[in-house]
């Protein structure tokens, strides 16, 4: 606990135990368009999400599709020269959500200890968040991460339903490596249920996605 406390105060620049894994790389057939341009309260969805992570001091990791290069500056703007941001693109991302974060978790644990640019080293666990959850409150994903603990997976509950995002410890990388898909991690959430640790909060967010423009 003291561990995921102090992350919540660390600098940007140092290198932290825990990382964002940002999907963003789902092609938005119910939207009717490219729904992580879509504006909510002056912002994209996808910069409303990375300004979340970043403003509490985690290293983002935004996964996208190969055809994205073509948009990339669209996408993020200024944020793709941001330090604390590195940006993948997932090969077989139109196979699914399981799929983009089989990809984001291998290219994590391909990076070395002496990898500069984004030192990735030393994780301890991955906040798994989904682009398209604008309404997930800052405060909760700061008690998502503060909750930490070793070989558990940390996921919050609006009354008794799981949301989003999920923290999970380093223990359960390889798992997430074996995902495909479009279900994401939901089946390795319900065979193991004894390594959950349920965070109720009051926060609706966590169960809002946008797909459909709103009114």
């Amino acid at each position: 606990m003291e561990w995921a406390i102090g992350l919540m105060h660390r600098s940007p620049e140092l290198k932290t135990s825990a990382v964002t894994i940002l999907l963003a790389a789902g092609r938005s057939r119910r939207f009717g368009a490219d729904k992580r341009l879509y504006q909510v309260e002056g912002s994209s969805l996808l910069k409303r999400s990375i300004s979340t992570s970043l403003a509490l001091t985690l290293r983002t990791l935004v996964v996208l599709r190969p055809d994205d290069k073509s948009i990339i500056d669209e996408l993020l703007g200024d944020f793709q020269n941001d330090p604390n941001i590195e940006i993948v693109f997932a090969e077989d991302a139109d196979l699914g959500m399981g799929h983009s974060l089989s990809f984001a978790v291998k290219h994590l644990q391909s990076l070395s200890v002496e990898e500069n640019n984004f030192p990735f080293y030393e994780v301890q666990a991955a906040l798994v968040m989904l682009a398209d959850m604008p309404w997930v409150s800052p405060e909760t994903i700061a008690k998502v991460v503060a909750s930490y603990s070793a070989g558990k997976i940390i996921i919050p509950t609006c009354k008794k339903v799981w949301g989003h995002p999920i923290l999970f410890s380093s223990k359960w990388f390889s798992s997430l490596e074996r995902l495909t898909g479009d279900n994401g991690a939901k089946r390795l959430l319900q065979s193991n249920k004894e390594a959950l640790v349920e965070i109720e909060v009051e926060d609706e967010g966590i169960l809002r996605d946008v797909d459909r423009p709103l009114a």
